[in-house]
């Protein structure tokens, strides 16, 4: 079966914006998100995630944030897969300083709450655009 590639136009923009913040609160609170728990919860295959997290990380970079897609994890090897080492132009023993840079851009003091994600959705709907 040949696999499809998703381009911007084609995504869910609703499904897009619960990644974003479903991702940053990943990162807040210091945590991997699998795979197939992605699939579960916004109802895509897994190629579908896989073009999804791409174009997470796109959206990062847009925003000169840390790659969130480097948090999204096989549940076998509880690493990225080789699309996203393919898409950071980075070796498996790098991933790690993508994961820290995440886990200390989106790192929440009490006053801090909320903020990663208040007033984003202005940001994605220009970047689905």
């Amino acid at each position: 079966m040949c696999r499809r590639n998703l381009e911007k136009d084609e995504l869910d923009k609703t499904k897009f914006n619960i990644l974003v913040r479903f991702m940053i609160v990943a990162a807040e609170e210091k945590r991997f998100v699998e795979y197939n728990k992605l699939t579960k919860i916004l109802g895509f295959s897994l190629e579908d995630i896989r073009d999804y997290a791409r174009f997470l990380g796109d959206y990062c970079d847009s925003k000169e944030l840390p790659p969130l897609n480097s948090l999204i994890v096989n549940s076998t090897t509880g690493q990225p897969g080789k699309d996203f080492f393919k898409w950071a132009k980075c070796k498996r023993n790098e991933w790690g300083n993508h994961v820290c840079k995440c886990f200390k851009e989106f790192h929440l003091t009490q006053a801090k709450k909320f903020q990663n994600t208040s007033g984003i959705d202005d940001s994605i709907i220009k970047f689905l655009k």
